[in-house]
């Protein structure tokens, strides 16, 4: 990625609906071994996945929001000089 792209405001971060989905997909992976062992259905391992994705995608769209603005303050901050000999 080029640094100078970064550099300024933060680009926005991305849609609910990209976190809806990526948070659905590891929590459908997460949740299938355990609901299949219990003896449940491949059925409640969807429906929980999309409550799942749901409920976090809302947290993970602001964290990633807080880190994109970090990342931006840190490159539009002035390096230190390393300190040289006297």
């Amino acid at each position: 990625m080029n640094d100078a792209a970064a550099v300024g405001s933060p680009r926005p971060p991305r849609p609910f609906l990209t976190h809806f989905v990526v948070d659905g997909v590891v929590a459908a992976g997460l949740l299938f071994v355990t609901v299949i062992i219990l003896g449940g259905s491949w059925q409640q391992v969807v429906v929980l996945a999309v409550v799942a994705g749901l409920v976090a995608a809302p947290f993970t769209r602001r964290l990633e929001a807080r880190q994109l603005a970090e990342r931006a303050a840190r490159h539009a901050a002035p390096h230190d000089e390393p300190a040289g000999p006297a």
